[in-house]
């Protein structure tokens, strides 16, 4: 009775605060899942299973001007394993730890080797990498980030950090500070999915924050709520402009979508429409000189 009560009580954790749930087997069935996925997940990032793709962000011009580093994961019992399925596993263990470790050093190290096969007068000047918030509430996280960081040797400006508002929602202050020492180091930040949360706006003006990824949602809401959208929008770049902050807009997967991000001035556009997440190789062949490419092939 306990073990199906804890098992509840997670349940009901993963629904957010005040929730509450009933406990019945499918429970169970899907409890022994996660940790089948954990234990799996555990070995994979000891064994080299996992790998980096890339998705590219494009300009109005339809340049690729940046890439976002997404982890992947390929178990020869489970499979190909999404990023939703193992992800929040990895943040309810310390396991986060250890990938995030992982991911950051892989990208640096792409990011190294992309870099320096860059033609001169490339239009490409960052990787982003993805940011846990267990990651980055660690005492330690901004001295370990600008040790890895700047072992690489791309510069430090081509490395981004991108993290939700779910990092926002522990102490603000603390976060400020973490972000304005790295910043110091030419260390910037993107804020992810913009519009999800609550707390954007009321802190949106003291983030020491380069860019931010409007959330793909509002492309969900394009035709079901076309007009209140496009205010929505035109308010969002609006208020980034007057701040002095970048948008790019997710989840672009239809001509239409395009044009009309195209024409209220964005940033960038990342999605479907442009290019699907890729190997590392398949972004040099985008971005970088041929002849570097061959002489370090």
């Amino acid at each position: 009775i306990l073990r199906h009560a804890d098992t509840a009580m997670y349940r009901a954790k993963e629904q957010g605060r005040n929730c509450y749930e009933f406990f019945n087997p499918e429970m169970h069935i899907e409890a022994n899942k996660r940790l089948i996925i954990e234990d799996c997940l555990r070995k994979a990032i000891r064994n080299n299973e996992l790998y980096i793709e890339y998705q590219p962000i494009v300009n109005t011009d339809g340049e690729v001007i940046a890439a976002e580093s997404l982890i992947r994961w390929n178990n020869e019992i489970l499979g190909e394993v999404a990023p939703e399925d193992f992800i929040g596993i990895a943040e309810e263990s310390n396991l986060i730890l250890e990938l995030s470790r992982w991911i950051t050093l892989n990208v640096c190290e792409y990011a190294g080797r992309l870099y320096e096969q860059l033609d001169d007068d490339s239009c490409f000047s960052y990787i982003s990498i993805n940011i846990s918030p267990r990651q980055f509430i660690q005492s330690d996280f901004v001295e370990s980030i600008t040790r890895t960081i700047d072992a690489c040797s791309a510069p430090n400006h081509f490395l981004k950090l991108e993290f939700t508002e779910n990092v926002l929602l522990d102490n603000i202050d603390v976060t400020i500070e973490k972000m304005e020492h790295l910043h110091v180091n030419d260390i910037n930040f993107l804020l992810d999915d913009f519009g999800t949360g609550y707390s954007s706006l009321s802190y949106l003006h003291r983030l020491p924050i380069w860019l931010l990824k409007i959330d793909k949602s509002f492309i969900t809401d394009f035709y079901s709520n076309q007009n209140d959208t496009q205010a929505i929008v035109k308010a969002i770049l609006v208020m980034t402009k007057e701040l002095g902050i970048n948008c790019i807009i997710e989840g672009v997967e239809l001509q239409e979508h395009a044009d009309f991000f195209k024409q209220k001035g964005v940033h960038g556009m990342q999605g479907f429409f442009f290019y699907k997440p890729m190997h590392g190789n398949m972004l040099a062949s985008l971005v970088c000189d041929t002849k570097k490419l061959v002489e370090s092939a």
